[in-house]
């Protein structure tokens, strides 16, 4: 029975340094997209959509040029309709991630690099993909919204190129 334990600790280790691994290839790869949303001097701009075994990744830059530190909530990753009729609910569906790297709080004149992985989702007709990141304990919310025809541009990484 320890020795089933064992076995089982080993292999998720091994699982937990390939999905760093291939954080790491996300982070390292060439931007491929230019989406970019400011709110007040906070900067959130997306360098890439990737596809990489099996798993969508975001590859995001956030740079702070106030003088006020972003202490942020984690990142929302939803689909949400694009057009919010009269006396009816908005329609959104939070996505759940597999992997991410985020750190939570951005300093004053710094910037830092934000990843994400998650199971391929495309919006449907009418919806985006929306990655929201809001301030804890503040009114600043960035949001950054994306269209199927992002997310069907994203490029293909291959595992072993950076080995």
């Amino acid at each position: 029975m320890v020795l089933v334990f064992a076995a089982l600790v080993v292999a998720m280790g091994l699982w937990a340094q390939d999905r760093e691994a291939e954080m790491a290839a996300v982070l390292a790869a060439p931007a491929s997209a230019s989406h970019r949303v400011r709110v007040g001097d906070v900067r959130l701009e997306l360098r890439g959509v990737y596809v990489l075994d099996g798993l969508l990744w975001f590859s995001l830059r956030v740079s702070n040029g106030s003088v006020i530190d972003w202490r942020g909530s984690p990142m929302r990753i939803l689909i949400r309709d694009r057009r919010v009729w009269k006396r009816r609910a908005r329609q959104e569906l939070t996505l759940a991630t597999a992997m991410r790297r985020e750190t939570l709080l951005v300093r004053s004149d710094s910037a830092v690099a934000l990843c994400y992985g998650l199971a391929p989702r495309l919006p449907g007709k009418g919806q985006d993909l929306v990655l929201e990141w809001r301030e804890r304990n503040g009114d600043r919310r960035i949001s950054l919204r994306l269209d199927r025809k992002d997310i069907l541009h994203s490029k293909k990484l291959d595992r072993y190129a950076s080995r």
